[in-house]
């Protein structure tokens, strides 16, 4: 069985492959996502997907605003539809009302 490369997109065979953060690389393009260093399931850590190294994790008391970017972007978006939705329904509200007024 074989794979492609998440990294490089190239063919990894089952005999060289790196199965870690819901993909499959070759153990040479497991990679920091800052310094370029190949990395190795004991050296690296993850945030939002992403694989660094120790030295370049970046420091969630610094960058907790861009580690909750993704998350309150979300929140943001869910909010204006809910208020699109609730804004849909007083239109419609209203015009049910003034077409019950025309009516008597």
């Amino acid at each position: 069985m074989s794979y492609k490369c998440f990294a490089c997109g190239k063919t990894v065979y089952q005999t060289e492959v790196l199965k870690i953060l819901g993909r499959e690389y070759h153990k040479r393009c497991f990679r920091c996502k800052t310094c370029n260093r190949v990395l190795t399931m004991k050296s690296y850590k993850a945030l939002d997907g992403n694989p660094y190294c120790q030295a370049h994790y970046p420091n969630v008391s610094e960058h907790g605003a861009q580690m909750n970017y993704g998350q309150q972007e979300k929140k943001e978006e869910q909010q204006e539809e809910q208020q699109e939705y609730q804004e849909e329904q007083q239109e419609e509200y209203q015009e049910e009302q003034q077409q019950e007024e025309e009516y008597y």
